[in-house]
């Protein structure tokens, strides 16, 4: 795996981890953290491809990247 794929697929599980308790079911609190933490290399509002791919219509998903220890997008992962 190529050390950015990693280093990405590493930042992406520890929010997928931390971010349900980061944000305590806030959703103004929420966007705020996606907006500063995500959206360097992610679009959120488009389907357009950044450095890693567009997060637009995630939820439900299915990981396009392997190692991502989910089997879709839901809210148990985000």
């Amino acid at each position: 795996m190529r050390p950015v794929r990693f280093a990405c697929l590493a930042l992406c599980t520890v929010l997928a981890m931390t971010g349900p308790a980061l944000a305590a079911g806030d959703a103004a609190r929420g966007k705020v953290v996606a907006q500063v933490r995500c959206s360097p290399c992610h679009h959120l509002d488009s389907a357009a491809r950044n450095i890693g791919p567009s997060l637009l219509g995630i939820y439900g998903r299915v990981p396009s990247i392997d190692g991502v220890p989910f089997a879709r997008w839901d809210a148990a992962a985000l």
